[in-house]
């Protein structure tokens, strides 16, 4: 029954040494060593009873005696390896331990004195049967004594394994909240930065050029925001740019002069209403010369419309380093020409 207990519950297979020896010497070696002294106790007690030892008889007690030697000896090695590796358990089972020995080594003297060794059987049974039974009585509250501190170890132990369980998930737990707390920052790192991204492109496309960029580290965001910084402050300049330039058109458009403005390829970027004004009056008389010409088409294209031979003009725009001052005649019209290079 007792191998059973074992197996069921897996104390036969425990793996710390101080208990699994006092499992062997409780549960094991204990219960074999009384069962074997109570087989002494009532043969012996019979025997005196009949004041006779049959050869047989003394056989068997001789068997049952030497039997009650191994096993006591198994008990106490196994008991021994247990205390030597707990103190607290040794301090728990030494005296008990030395009880129960004493005990069951006088009652085996009385037994080889009184039965195997006695060459007459005349001892009085009832001292025979008293001394057997105070041996095992002293065995079982012996082993009580061990089940007892077996039992105070293993809750010891059981509540050390919950003590680490309780740490373990503890530490699962923080380590868990770190990992959240880890990835939201992870997280923000990339949102914030893409967020002030958005932002920004959004101010530059509704033509906010004042917005604080900050960018840092060397990431990707981090780079794409120092790109933006460079592109807000490259926009706020070319705004100031366009803003003088529609300042310029809307006082060049003002004045009275003919004033005609052509890019460095020579294609005419801007003119004013004075010389748009006046190219449609004269746009019929030079004509005759410029059959192509139309004033309507003159915003956009080459200066070369104005002249019958446009690489003498093209030359001379070239090397134009300074104002230069003429006279031209076209269709029966004289223009006077103030060409400036900018």
């Amino acid at each position: 029954l007792n191998e059973e207990i074992l197996g069921e519950y897996g104390l036969s297979l425990d793996p710390s040494g101080d208990t699994y020896y006092l499992i062997q010497a409780s549960l094991v070696n204990r219960p074999v060593l009384g069962e074997n002294l109570g087989l002494m106790r009532a043969m012996g007690t019979g025997f005196l009873s009949q004041s006779a030892l049959p050869p047989d008889g003394r056989s068997t007690l001789q068997a049952l005696n030497k039997r009650v030697l191994e096993v006591q000896g198994e008990m106490f090695r196994n008991l021994n390896r247990s205390v030597e590796l707990n103190g607290a358990i040794r301090a728990a089972l030494a005296s008990g331990a030395n009880t129960s020995k004493l005990s069951i080594e006088k009652t085996l003297a009385l037994a080889d004195r009184v039965l195997l060794s006695a060459t007459e059987i005349k001892a009085a049974p009832t001292e025979y049967f008293d001394e057997c039974t105070r041996a095992i009585d002293s065995l079982y509250d012996f082993n009580n004594l061990g089940m007892k501190t077996l039992a105070d170890e293993l809750s010891q132990r059981v509540h050390g394994l919950q003590r680490m369980q309780a740490i373990m998930l503890t530490s699962i737990l923080v380590c868990l909240v770190l990992a959240i707390a880890l990835a939201y920052l992870f997280v923000r790192s990339i949102t914030r930065p893409i967020d002030q991204a958005v932002h920004v492109a959004q101010s530059l496309a509704a033509g906010r050029f004042d917005e604080t960029i900050v960018a840092l580290g060397n990431n990707e965001t981090g780079k794409l925001l120092s790109a933006m910084a460079g592109t807000q402050t490259a926009l706020r300049e070319a705004a100031k740019l366009a803003d003088f330039n529609l300042r310029m058109r809307i006082a060049l458009e003002g004045v009275d002069s003919n004033v005609m403005i052509a890019d460095a390829s020579n294609t005419v970027i801007f003119m004013n209403r004075a010389v748009e004004s006046m190219l449609r009056k004269a746009e019929s008389d030079l004509q005759t010369e410029l059959p192509n010409f139309q004033t309507s088409r003159v915003l956009g294209s080459n200066i070369d419309i104005f002249h019958k031979n446009p690489a003498h003009q093209r030359n001379m725009l070239a090397k134009l380093r300074e104002t230069y001052r003429t006279q031209i005649k076209v269709g029966g019209r004289s223009f006077s020409l103030i060409a400036t290079p900018v």
